[in-house]
């Protein structure tokens, strides 16, 4: 009787150590299950970042693609409006659609016409839109006393269409007054003026 019951008392120990052998493995198991899913989630979060960091990365540079771009494109509309209003304005340069014809006596000096020219010329000042099609001209007929003053207003003989051009030119030929005399010391009686807004 007694050796049943410590066979019995033998086998209830070894069950209880298996319980607890059992018990520990399982923890063992869940710690190391715990410890997989913190480095799993860690490795994301790790992941997450790195994408996120990619992605500022490249809006910013797709920010500063954009800003160069519209600097660029400022400075080249900015350097297009200096370039046409250089090319535009209405200067000493002179231009070759531009004429000037006396209708006085100033044969003897043919060059008469292009110093008056570049004189009227470099009193102007407009700048020409770059949208305006073709290349208006505005023509005045001046009469002129002995010492180059004007001999009553400036005669628009025809509009180039654009008021604040042909203005420009008149307020030129007002301000180059006094006409200067020809090789000869003549001031010619009359002259007439053409000037081309893009020439």
């Amino acid at each position: 009787m007694q050796k049943e019951q410590e066979k019995l008392k033998l086998k209830q120990e070894q069950e209880q150590e298996k319980k607890k052998q059992k018990e520990k493995e399982q923890q063992e198991q869940d710690k190391l299950k715990k410890q997989q899913d913190q480095e799993k989630l860690k490795k994301e979060d790790l992941q997450k970042a790195e994408q996120q960091k990619k992605a500022d990365k490249l809006r910013a540079l797709d920010d500063q693609k954009r800003d160069d771009k519209l600097r660029a494109d400022n400075l080249r509309r900015m350097t297009g409006q200096i370039a046409g209003a250089v090319n535009n304005k209405i200067s000493g340069s002179g231009g070759s659609g531009d004429a000037v014809k006396s209708t006085g006596n100033n044969r003897a000096d043919p060059g008469y016409g292009d110093k008056i020219k570049v004189k009227i010329k470099s009193n102007a000042v407009y700048f020409a839109s770059d949208n305006l099609p073709g290349n208006p001209s505005v023509e005045f007929l001046i009469e002129l006393l002995p010492d180059g003053s004007l001999r009553g207003t400036p005669k628009k003989t025809k509009s180039s269409g654009v008021p604040a051009f042909d203005d420009a030119i008149l307020r030129a030929i007002t301000k180059t007054v006094p006409f200067p005399p020809d090789k000869t010391g003549v001031v010619p009686a009359s002259l007439e003026l053409v000037y081309k807004m893009k020439d």
